[in-house]
């Protein structure tokens, strides 16, 4: 595996967490045919009550095309994640 591969692979178990947090579903108890492999192939439900920004940011982590996955510059560029970060200007400093 190349570097980048790898690199949006932890971008996918990122989107994996996220949509575990916000959902309150675990992945691990819907079975071999059930929420995980969904989210594999990108097929999953948007999670319902969220922002829209924020379902978009986890379907762009979770998206079935590793190449078309953010990178983490892209995730905390984020226009949604700027909004509820403490400090912006410290966020932007850092990219």
């Amino acid at each position: 595996m190349t570097s980048e591969t790898l690199q949006k692979a932890d971008i996918f178990s990122l989107g994996v967490m996220m949509y575990q947090l916000c959902s309150g579903r675990n992945i691990r108890e819907s079975g071999e045919n059930g929420l995980y492999r969904k989210l594999r192939e990108g097929t999953a439900e948007t999670i319902l009550g969220l922002k829209p920004g924020l379902n978009a940011l986890i379907q762009k982590c979770l998206h079935a095309d590793h190449t078309r996955r953010p990178s983490a510059r892209d995730i905390l560029a984020d226009k949604l994640l700027l909004q509820v970060s403490p400090s912006e200007k410290k966020l932007r400093a850092q990219l």
